[in-house]
């Protein structure tokens, strides 16, 4: 290469028919976005929800979210989830029961802070048969709400499912826990009080 070649500007191999790829291209993800679109809400179509629904729901699970990330508002979590769970009832919304145990964790955990602790434990025990992945959470929460309302016999019962639980469980920390539980229960039977 000369000393020429080096100064000379490049030239773009840019050519008309190059364009005419890009643009065929650019048009036909396009269309793949378009048809995956369509294929969402035809999808939801088949599970009898409407676009408006499919669009309600959404709204819903954003605003749920939110409230649940600034977690300042738990009334708002409350009504959302309480609206997400009446929508589902109602055939209006779809949601898997793993979401749905999700949902019912969720608004559980909200009525511990609002210290509605009647409608946390039917929260967490709903909670619990909707999705075993949220199972230990919803023991442990069910528990803490029982305590707090006084019924310490049903503790027992719990706590031995918790147990049980925990030990199917991958959890690293899972003997100190069943260690810990089966604490709680020699306390329960001898009539102390736990700290919780």
């Amino acid at each position: 290469m000369s000393a020429d070649d080096k100064t000379k500007p490049t030239v773009s191999t840019f050519t008309p028919t190059s364009r005419k790829r890009t643009m065929l291209i650019a048009a036909g993800s396009v269309i793949v976005i378009v048809v995956a679109i369509v294929f969402v809400i035809l999808m939801n179509r088949d599970k009898g929800q409407s676009d408006t629904e499919v669009r309600q729901q959404h709204v819903l699970q954003t605003s749920l979210q939110t409230s649940v990330y600034k977690a300042t508002d738990q009334n708002a979590v409350v009504r959302d989830a309480t609206s997400l769970i009446k929508g589902v009832n109602e055939g209006r919304f779809v949601l898997s029961d793993a979401e749905l145990g999700k949902l019912y964790l969720t608004r559980g955990n909200a009525y511990m802070v609002l210290k509605n602790y009647k409608d946390a434990s039917a929260d967490y025990d709903i909670a619990a048969k909707k999705d075993s992945n949220v199972r230990i959470a919803s023991l442990q929460g069910e528990i803490e709400a029982r305590y707090r309302m006084g019924e310490r016999k049903s503790l027992i019962e719990l706590y031995n499912q918790l147990i049980t639980a925990m030990q199917k469980s991958t959890n690293p920390l899972a003997g100190d826990n069943v260690a810990q539980y089966k604490g709680y229960i020699k306390l329960l039977e001898a009539g102390k009080d736990l700290e919780l």
